[in-house]
């Protein structure tokens, strides 16, 4: 499928949602298993999924859009000859949600400043 057969509407979404999601304006949460790949923005009447095709975090990802029950209404993927436009962006999101669902900067920055802690004490 060529960019030009893709509902522009989907790709206007990925942009807002990738700005949105470089300024912290959204609250990404992950999925319910443990493990997962998939991370989650929840709206009112939707919702929107990132998540890594084969859930090992790897392309290709998946962007779907959900109604409110939870049902798939459409999606965009990575293509994996890289011929979307939009393929980097997608990665980007994927990238961007997983760390901050999974508060990876938070944890990292405890992480640093429990080891400094330690190596303080020991003088």
């Amino acid at each position: 499928m060529s960019d030009e057969e893709i509902d522009e509407r989907l790709i206007a979404i990925l942009r807002s949602l990738l700005r949105r999601t470089r300024h912290r304006k959204i609250d990404w949460t992950p999925g319910e298993a443990a493990g997962s790949e998939a991370f989650y923005y929840h709206l009112p009447t939707s919702s929107l999924e990132i998540r890594s095709k084969k859930g090992d975090g790897n392309p290709p990802y998946i962007l779907s859009v959900r109604d409110s029950f939870g049902s798939k209404l459409d999606e965009l993927a990575t293509d994996p000859w890289g011929e979307h436009s939009y393929n980097e962006e997608l990665a980007e999101l994927f990238r961007l949600a997983r760390r901050q669902s999974l508060m990876v900067d938070e944890t990292l920055d405890q992480l640093l400043a429990d080891l400094r802690k330690e190596e303080s004490e020991e003088g």
